[in-house]
């Protein structure tokens, strides 16, 4: 994630509470999810950066799950800090 943009929705603590809104866990104040996380920027673990995780080319921000026999869909940017199958990618 070091060529990316560093928001606030992929920072660990981050915790949404919708669409455009969290609180941070650190600060506990409400920051926008879109916006540039700030210096104490932890990354998330997210399908995205996953060693299983392979996009699709022709859906944007989808892929597949390749970490069982029974491959899924799976959202680029959905949480794996409680996927048992979670491989940081190098």
């Amino acid at each position: 994630m070091s060529d990316a943009k560093r928001l606030h929705r992929d920072c660990l603590n981050y915790a949404p509470l919708d669409g455009t809104k969290g609180i941070c866990h650190r600060t506990k104040d409400p920051v926008p999810a879109d916006l540039d996380a700030c210096a104490e920027f932890a990354a998330s673990p997210k399908c995205r950066s996953c060693g299983h995780y392979g996009p699709d080319p022709q859906k944007s921000g989808i892929g597949i799950c390749g970490a069982s026999k029974n491959r899924f869909a799976a959202y680029a940017d959905m949480r794996a800090g409680t996927c048992g199958d979670y491989q940081k990618k190098a």
